[in-house]
């Protein structure tokens, strides 16, 4: 403001000098014309009372003329004071309104100087005003929608209607606070609602409750961030948790139960070792649902290969368990201590080790052949 009203001081001492001479050019102009209609006048012979009447007439015709110039002119003048007035409310309103103060000393060297001043600071105030206005009903949107995502009551911010600074930051400062609030329930959300749908596949989780059907149906709930949903999301989570549990146990006991039929199987189909383990070593989690088809379609393979070759696993069962058999007898032959027993033992001894040496070739042979 100082350095615009020095600005115009400069202005105004330039303009009036050119004003003073302007007025000493004007006299001397109108005296140089006057006293030509004069010489005019005594050339055509006019009488001197004549010439003065039109003397007169003449400085009337400029006094009438100075007089509406000088009418016009003060029109001009209340104009800019009536203008200057306006300006001036206009700007401690919006000053105010705004909280946006400007020292002024009110020095302005003239209505002109003083009217463009206002003018001006008005303008600027009213580009402030919506630039504010565009803020604050961008801010208020946004908090809006966040309360609304948040289930919180949002009828206290939008009643105050406040366009300055520090309530505009207090309002930036909230809907950040909001945004982050926002985000870490939808972050909750998401991981709970990923849990729970994993959970539901796996289980092959049915309900009739229509609230956790449309948890589990709906795409995005992360809309929702109220902390009753949120709290609700999280009940049904913990439910759902507690059955799972309950869920994995039983399955891993019918995992054993099929793992140990596998090993039945296994002996029963006299499938190598080596086999066993590279089947074991395809399942990465011996409990899981994958595991346990796993198993079912391997146990029904070898039933089937059982079944398709149950003559000759038969016969080589029973050809194993005689040659254990021998095998036993052969390491009980060793022991001295048996001649020492008394009461037929040893003879019953002797018979069913030639009985089973006179069924191992036999079996053997049937095996052979058919093979």
């Amino acid at each position: 403001m100082e350095d615009y009203t020095v600005t115009m001081k400069g202005q105004m001492d330039s303009t009036t000098e050119r004003r003073l001479s302007a007025e000493q050019n004007w006299l001397e102009i109108l005296d140089s014309n006057l006293q030509t209609l004069q010489n005019i006048w005594n050339e055509m012979g006019l009488p001197e009372y004549e010439c003065k009447e039109r003397l007169q007439n003449t400085v009337k015709q400029i006094n009438n003329l100075l007089s509406d110039m000088i009418a016009e002119e003060e029109s001009y003048m209340h104009l800019a004071t009536s203008k200057i007035e306006y300006y001036k409310t206009e700007v401690n309103a919006l000053e105010e309104k705004l909280n946006l103060q400007e020292e002024n000393e009110g020095d302005f060297l003239g209505l002109v100087v003083e009217e463009h001043y206002y003018r001006q600071r008005l303008k600027q105030l009213r580009e402030e005003e919506k630039r504010r206005k565009i803020l604050y009903s961008d801010l208020i949107e946004n908090l809006q929608i966040l309360y609304t995502r948040l289930g919180e009551d949002f009828s206290s911010i939008s009643s105050n209607f406040d366009l300055s600074t520090e309530h505009l930051d207090a309002l930036s400062a909230q809907l950040k606070r909001k945004r982050e609030l926002c985000k870490s329930r939808s972050a909750m959300l998401k991981m709970n609602m990923a849990e729970i749908k994993s959970m539901v596949e796996e289980m092959h989780y049915t309900t009739k409750s229509s609230f956790k059907n449309s948890l589990i149906m709906g795409e995005d709930i992360t809309q929702n961030c109220s902390l009753q949903f949120l709290k609700s999301v999280q009940s049904f989570h913990d439910e759902l948790k507690h059955e799972y549990v309950k869920f994995i146990e039983q399955r891993k006991l019918i995992c054993e139960e099929k793992m140990a039929q596998l090993n039945q199987m296994w002996n029963c189909c006299k499938i190598a070792s080596e086999q066993r383990q590279l089947f074991m070593t395809s399942i990465k989690d011996k409990y899981s649902e994958k595991a346990l088809v796993q198993y079912n379609n391997e146990i029904n393979n070898l039933e089937k290969f059982y079944e398709s070759r149950k003559p000759v696993l038969q016969l080589y069962e029973e050809w194993e368990n005689l040659w254990q058999m021998k095998i036993n007898f052969e390491k009980r032959g060793l022991d001295a201590v048996r001649f020492c027993n008394r009461g037929g033992a040893l003879l019953q001894e002797e018979k069913e080790r030639k009985l089973i040496e006179h069924k191992l070739p036999k079996v053997f042979k049937k095996k052979t052949n058919i093979f």
